[in-house]
Protein backbone atom coordinates (compact mmCIF):
# COMPACT_ATOMS: atom_id res chain seq x y z
CA UNK A 1 0.00 0.00 0.00
CA UNK A 2 1.24 3.56 -0.89
CA UNK A 3 1.87 6.09 1.91
CA UNK A 4 -0.58 8.37 0.35
CA UNK A 5 -3.03 5.45 0.44
CA UNK A 6 -2.07 4.97 3.94
CA UNK A 7 -2.37 8.87 4.90
CA UNK A 8 -5.93 8.44 3.36
CA UNK A 9 -7.11 5.88 4.97
CA UNK A 10 -5.54 7.11 8.72
CA UNK A 11 -7.19 10.61 7.99
CA UNK A 12 -10.79 8.40 6.91
CA UNK A 13 -10.90 6.89 10.16
CA UNK A 14 -9.74 10.12 11.97
CA UNK A 15 -12.91 11.48 10.49
CA UNK A 16 -15.41 8.65 10.36
CA UNK A 17 -14.42 7.16 13.42
CA UNK A 18 -16.36 9.59 16.44
CA UNK A 19 -19.14 9.63 13.97
CA UNK A 20 -19.63 5.84 14.25
CA UNK A 21 -19.06 5.23 17.75
CA UNK A 22 -21.76 8.17 18.10
CA UNK A 23 -23.71 7.10 15.80
CA UNK A 24 -22.84 3.16 17.21
CA UNK A 25 -23.78 4.47 21.33
CA UNK A 26 -27.39 5.84 20.17
CA UNK A 27 -28.10 3.32 18.62
CA UNK A 28 -27.36 0.84 21.54
CA UNK A 29 -28.90 3.19 23.81
CA UNK A 30 -32.10 2.86 21.55
CA UNK A 31 -31.73 -1.48 21.41
CA UNK A 32 -30.86 -1.51 25.01
CA UNK A 33 -34.06 0.68 25.49
CA UNK A 34 -36.07 -1.61 22.88
CA UNK A 35 -34.31 -4.93 24.82
CA UNK A 36 -35.14 -3.52 28.32
CA UNK A 37 -38.68 -2.55 27.50
CA UNK A 38 -39.55 -6.13 25.82
CA UNK A 39 -38.12 -8.19 28.29
CA UNK A 40 -39.42 -6.41 31.42
CA UNK A 41 -43.03 -5.20 30.30
CA UNK A 42 -43.67 -7.34 27.62
CA UNK A 43 -42.45 -10.82 28.67
CA UNK A 44 -40.33 -11.36 25.69
CA UNK A 45 -38.13 -14.03 26.07
CA UNK A 46 -34.41 -13.09 25.50
CA UNK A 47 -33.98 -14.13 21.80
CA UNK A 48 -37.10 -12.44 20.38
CA UNK A 49 -36.78 -9.47 22.34
CA UNK A 50 -32.45 -9.20 21.45
CA UNK A 51 -33.26 -10.11 17.90
CA UNK A 52 -36.03 -7.08 17.47
CA UNK A 53 -33.61 -4.65 19.42
CA UNK A 54 -31.29 -5.54 17.04
CA UNK A 55 -32.96 -4.78 13.84
CA UNK A 56 -34.14 -1.72 15.20
CA UNK A 57 -29.86 -0.85 15.63
CA UNK A 58 -29.81 -1.75 12.06
CA UNK A 59 -31.85 0.42 10.73
CA UNK A 60 -31.05 3.49 12.72
CA UNK A 61 -28.10 2.71 12.01
CA UNK A 62 -27.72 2.80 8.36
CA UNK A 63 -30.00 5.90 8.41
CA UNK A 64 -27.57 7.92 10.47
CA UNK A 65 -24.39 6.87 8.66
CA UNK A 66 -26.27 7.44 5.23
CA UNK A 67 -27.12 10.72 5.76
CA UNK A 68 -24.35 11.49 8.18
CA UNK A 69 -21.19 9.74 9.22
CA UNK A 70 -20.57 8.38 5.77
CA UNK A 71 -21.93 11.15 3.67
CA UNK A 72 -19.22 12.52 1.35
CA UNK A 73 -19.12 8.73 0.50
CA UNK A 74 -22.70 8.20 -0.83
CA UNK A 75 -22.70 7.35 -4.61
CA UNK A 76 -25.27 5.34 -6.56
CA UNK A 77 -27.98 3.87 -5.86
CA UNK A 78 -28.83 3.95 -1.86
CA UNK A 79 -30.45 -0.06 -2.14
CA UNK A 80 -26.95 -1.38 -2.69
CA UNK A 81 -25.44 0.32 0.18
CA UNK A 82 -28.36 -0.77 2.57
CA UNK A 83 -28.17 -4.45 1.25
CA UNK A 84 -24.07 -4.60 2.29
CA UNK A 85 -25.30 -3.13 5.64
CA UNK A 86 -27.35 -5.20 6.13
CA UNK A 87 -25.49 -8.45 5.58
CA UNK A 88 -22.47 -6.90 6.63
CA UNK A 89 -24.33 -5.82 10.03
CA UNK A 90 -25.68 -9.84 9.83
CA UNK A 91 -22.54 -11.18 10.66
CA UNK A 92 -21.83 -9.00 13.44
CA UNK A 93 -25.90 -9.28 14.64
CA UNK A 94 -25.30 -12.61 14.91
CA UNK A 95 -22.45 -12.84 16.81
CA UNK A 96 -23.85 -10.45 19.16
CA UNK A 97 -27.25 -12.37 19.41
CA UNK A 98 -25.01 -15.67 20.24
CA UNK A 99 -22.83 -13.67 22.73
CA UNK A 100 -26.28 -12.35 24.38
CA UNK A 101 -27.89 -15.57 24.85
CA UNK A 102 -24.67 -17.58 25.73
CA UNK A 103 -23.87 -14.99 28.44
CA UNK A 104 -27.26 -14.89 29.86
CA UNK A 105 -28.57 -18.45 29.61
CA UNK A 106 -25.33 -20.43 29.68
CA UNK A 107 -23.25 -18.46 32.19
CA UNK A 108 -26.34 -16.05 33.93
CA UNK A 109 -24.91 -12.53 33.19
CA UNK A 110 -27.93 -10.07 33.67
CA UNK A 111 -29.46 -9.36 29.89
CA UNK A 112 -28.42 -5.83 30.18
CA UNK A 113 -24.83 -6.26 31.32
CA UNK A 114 -24.40 -9.19 28.40
CA UNK A 115 -25.40 -6.81 25.67
CA UNK A 116 -22.83 -4.73 26.58
CA UNK A 117 -20.48 -7.47 25.71
CA UNK A 118 -22.23 -8.63 22.61
CA UNK A 119 -22.93 -5.57 21.27
CA UNK A 120 -18.72 -4.84 21.40
CA UNK A 121 -17.83 -7.87 19.69
CA UNK A 122 -19.60 -6.93 16.70
CA UNK A 123 -18.39 -3.11 16.41
CA UNK A 124 -14.73 -3.66 14.92
CA UNK A 125 -16.19 -5.89 12.43
CA UNK A 126 -18.93 -3.55 11.35
CA UNK A 127 -16.65 -0.15 11.05
CA UNK A 128 -14.17 -2.16 8.96
CA UNK A 129 -16.28 -2.91 6.45
CA UNK A 130 -18.61 -0.01 6.50
CA UNK A 131 -15.29 1.87 5.48
CA UNK A 132 -13.75 -1.03 3.34
CA UNK A 133 -17.11 -2.06 1.63
CA UNK A 134 -20.52 -0.34 2.47
CA UNK A 135 -19.20 3.35 2.04
CA UNK A 136 -15.53 2.95 0.63
CA UNK A 137 -14.10 5.59 -1.03
CA UNK A 138 -13.87 5.38 -4.93
CA UNK A 139 -10.98 6.48 -6.63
Amino acid sequence: MAYSSIVGVCGRVVLTLPRYLFVALLGFSIGTGVLWSLIEFAGFPTVAAGATAGMLSIVHDFTWHERWTFASARHGSIAPRFLRFFLSKAGGYFVALGTLVALVEGVGLHYLLANIFAVGASFIWNYTLSITWIWRVRS
